[in-house]
């Protein structure tokens, strides 16, 4: 495994971690804050709409 696929994978474990705890400020802090999500069927969103999601 090289080292960039070990970040890749601790990154994606850090994440369904926080996630199955509702840690949800632990997985902000793993993303950047020009990420964007493109879900099928809606518009692209970024961080802020998001963090609001997952708060409400």
């Amino acid at each position: 495994m090289t080292d960039d696929e070990r970040a890749i994978r601790n990154l994606v474990d850090a994440w369904l971690g926080a996630s199955k705890t509702g840690d949800y400020a632990t997985v902000l802090s793993l993303m950047s804050d020009d990420v964007v999500f493109m879900v099928p069927g809606q518009e692209p969103f970024g961080k802020a709409a998001f963090a609001a999601a997952i708060r409400s």
